[in-house]
């Protein structure tokens, strides 16, 4: 069994402006890996609500999962959303996309973590 992870970021702030850093943003029990081109197309047929959409009311549909386009010859393109050519780097910076059954998401309730285990 693999464990996901995301520890928030030190750059990020709730809405009281306290900093990310050292909260437990999600976790999830990894069920699934493909490659970001095979993910692209799975969302594209079996979860659209994962790509971005501007146009949605909701804003975490904004955001989207599945963010670049893997679909052209001339290789993967950012789909129009909140990233920018800054994160390009980072985001395609894996090989895979993880998939999970069980997730926690606690976002903006981001679950501090002991002092003793935030080295691990």
């Amino acid at each position: 069994m693999a464990i996901g992870l995301c520890v928030g970021s030190k750059n990020v702030f709730d809405e009281y402006g306290n900093s990310y850093k050292g909260r437990l943003v999600y976790a999830m029990e990894v069920t699934n890996k493909m490659s970001l081109s095979e993910y692209d197309s799975y969302v594209a047929e079996h979860a659209p609500k994962k790509l971005p959409d501007l146009r949605s009311s909701d804003p975490p549909r904004w955001v989207g999962d599945c963010i670049y386009d893997f679909s052209q010859e001339t290789g993967p393109l950012q789909r129009k959303g909140v990233h920018n050519a800054i994160n390009i780097p980072t985001d395609l910076g894996g090989k895979n996309a993880l998939l999970s059954e069980r997730f926690y998401y606690f976002g903006s309730k981001a679950i501090d973590i002991p002092y003793d285990l935030q080295v691990i």
